[in-house]
This record gives C-alpha cells, structure tokens and sequence, in this order.
C-alpha cells in the first residue's frame, strides 16, 4: 500500500505542476520528492530481490561484483558504517544524476519521476543497485552525447561500466541518427537485429565463458507466460509512440526531441530481439534505452494544451498504478525500514 500512497502524492504533485508550470515552488517539491526516493531505498531492509546477496557482500565482502561498487562497499565497510548509510549514500548518487538528467532534459519534471519510481527505481534501486547507479551516469552522459563531447560521454560511460558491465552499450548511442529516421536507417536496425537474432546460439556459445549471460539465457528458468509477458512489455513501450501520433507530432521537428526519440526507438528494438532469448538480458539492456521516455513524456506533457496533459498523464497513470499495485504484491517487497526491527 506505500507504494501506491507515495505514488498518489507524486502524482498530486505533478498536477501541482501542471497548473503552476515551472517555478522556484516546483522545483524545491522536486528536490523534496528526489530526497524522499533516497530515503525510501536507503532506509528500508530486507526489501528486493537480491537484498541478501547485496547485504552479504557489504558484511563479508565475498562476491564478484564490479570494481567501482566494491570499492565504495569495501570502503563503508572498513569505516564500520551501517549498511544502510551504505545504501543512502548509493541511492543518492543515483536519484542525483537521474534529477539533474531529468532537469536538463525535460520541462515538466514530477510526472517523469513519478514514471521512473514505478517503473525503473522499483527495479533497480530496490534490486539491482549496481545498475541503477550504472543508469544514472548513462542518463548523465546524454547531454555529452547530444552535444557531441565524446570524451566526456566516453567518461561517464566508464563511470557507468565500472557500476555494471553492460553499460557498456550505451556507447552506442552517440552513433545513432541525430535526425528523423528514414527507411534507409531502419531497414538497417531491422536487419542488424534479425542478423543477431539468427546467429544468437553461437553468440551465446562464444560468451559462455561469462557466467551471466551462461546463467540468463541456459540455466534461468523462463516462465511459463513470457509470450504474453514480451507482448505486455512490447505494448507498454510502443505506447510513446502512440502518444506522441496523437497528440504531439510537432515535436518531432525538435531536433534534439528526435535525437532521444531515435535512442528510445533503439532500445525498443532491443527488447524485442532479446526479450524471448532472455527476460533479463532483453530489460537490463533495452532499460539504457528505453528510461528515455521519462525525458521525452516531460517534454510532451509541457508541449500539450491542459486538457491533453489529463489526457496523457491518466493514460499512463493506470499503467504506473497497475505496476505500483503489482509490487506492493510481491512478498520480497513488502516495506520495512531499519526502524521496524
């Protein structure tokens, strides 16, 4: 139920907004609802899947995690700091460069974090902490990208990769077309991603030596559901592009709207051809991707009438509760915080 409460205050929040537009008011209750997201992943125990894992390797610093988050865990540890002062410390790099990124990058600033909770911090800032950081300095690294600075894209990509891996591929993005996708360029995605897609059990057999993409693809069982699953997620990302035919066509004459729109378009693709091969391969890389939305919605909410700005937010915001609801389900993420025990 906390979660759907603190979602129902993001959202009175983002209609707040909406009528008042951006001013000194919203942008302190933005920073207030960014602190509020440090605090809730920071101070809650026992909460997303891989707690233990994460906790285990803070108190006994056994594991095989990425260089950058076992050295800052090595460190807390060694200062005999709480875990949990740990995980503020962990989450606060990451809503602080996802806050900046969504600053910078969108007008409207508190419905595009309250998609993000619902959707990404839920996931990874709950779960997968090391990615979440890794995503952060991707979504940093964005303005870099769009302005052509590669050495300092280059950096924060690092910076990403030295979080988790996979990161890595990110660094596609500052070779993606700056400007409207023709047939030319996606008839050449299209075929980049079939010709992945045919050669997969010898690109898996070549990366096996890798214990996680060995574990994603052969030995995680997949369920029983994942047609339907791929098609839910192939709907709920294609749902932009909808809105954008229906209510915001203009801005596709924004140049750098058209930049994020063709990076998000790539990351659909993504998790189109890898979603079936591995649920988890198919989401951890197209999330690089596909967490632009919360930049491209922003700027879509504050180019739109008020009567489409109902329009829109309601449309997602049955998504976003449907998904909010759906967590507060789940046994592994029933919340308590360091002050139940």
């Amino acid at each position: 139920m906390i979660y759907i409460s603190l979602g129902l205050f993001f959202l009175i929040s983002a209609f707040l907004e909406f009528i008042s537009k951006k001013n000194i008011q919203t942008n302190v209750l933005f920073i207030i609802l960014c602190i509020i997201l440090v605090l809730f992943a920071g101070l809650r125990s026992e909460i997303g899947s891989d707690w233990f894992a994460y906790f285990n390797y803070y108190s006994n610093n056994t594991g095989n995690f990425e260089f950058g988050y076992s050295e800052i865990s090595k460190l807390f540890h060694q200062l005999h700091f709480h875990y949990n002062i740990f995980l503020i410390f962990i989450n606060f790099i990451s809503i602080l460069l996802i806050g900046i990124s969504i600053y910078k990058h969108s007008r409207i600033t508190i419905f595009p974090l309250l998609l993000f909770f619902s959707n990404l911090y839920l996931y990874y800032n709950f779960s997968g902490m090391r990615q979440a950081v890794a995503i952060s300095f991707t979504c940093f690294a964005l303005n870099y990208a769009y302005n052509r600075n590669f050495l300092l894209f280059f950096l924060f990509v690092f910076f990403a990769f030295l979080f988790h891996s996979t990161a890595i591929v990110f660094l596609l993005v500052y070779f993606l077309p700056r400007k409207t996708i023709n047939f030319k360029h996606l008839l050449i995605l299209i075929l980049i991603f079939i010709g992945l897609y045919t050669i997969k059990e010898k690109l898996f057999f070549a990366l096996a030596e890798f214990k996680d993409v060995n574990f994603y693809t052969v030995v995680q069982e997949k369920s029983d559901s994942i047609i339907t699953e791929f098609y839910i997620g192939a709907l709920v990302r294609l749902l932009l592009i909808f809105v954008i035919i229906a209510f915001a066509r203009k801005m596709l004459e924004n140049v750098k709207f058209i930049y994020f729109f063709n990076i998000y378009i790539f990351g659909i693709f993504l998790f189109m051809s890898t979603y079936l091969i591995s649920p988890d391969i198919g989401v951890r890389l197209s999330s690089y991707f596909t967490i632009i939305d919360i930049f491209l919605l922003g700027n879509i909410l504050s180019s739109v009438n008020f009567r489409k700005k109902l329009a829109i937010s309601m449309l997602y915001s049955i998504i976003i509760f449907y998904k909010l609801s759906w967590y507060s389900g789940i046994d592994s993420y029933y919340y308590k915080t360091i002050f139940n025990l």
